[in-house]
């Protein structure tokens, strides 16, 4: 479900959310980049939203 979220507010909406942004505490926003630096989530496109996410929350993925 975060992925669906960060898609929709990163590429589909275009925000910024970064580190620099100007959001309210407790946000979606700030939880969004909770979510993207704390678990290195890349947001360049959807593929690499999906693909981050699924590698780095994932306990199955990783060897």
């Amino acid at each position: 479900t975060i992925i669906l979220v960060i898609q929709k507010a990163i590429i589909i909406d275009q925000n910024i959310i970064d580190e620099d942004m100007d959001a309210e505490p407790n946000s979606i926003a700030k939880a969004i980049w909770y979510w993207v630096s704390t678990f290195n989530i890349q947001i360049d496109s959807l593929e690499d939203i999906s693909n981050s996410a699924h590698a780095n929350l994932d306990p199955f993925s990783k060897e």
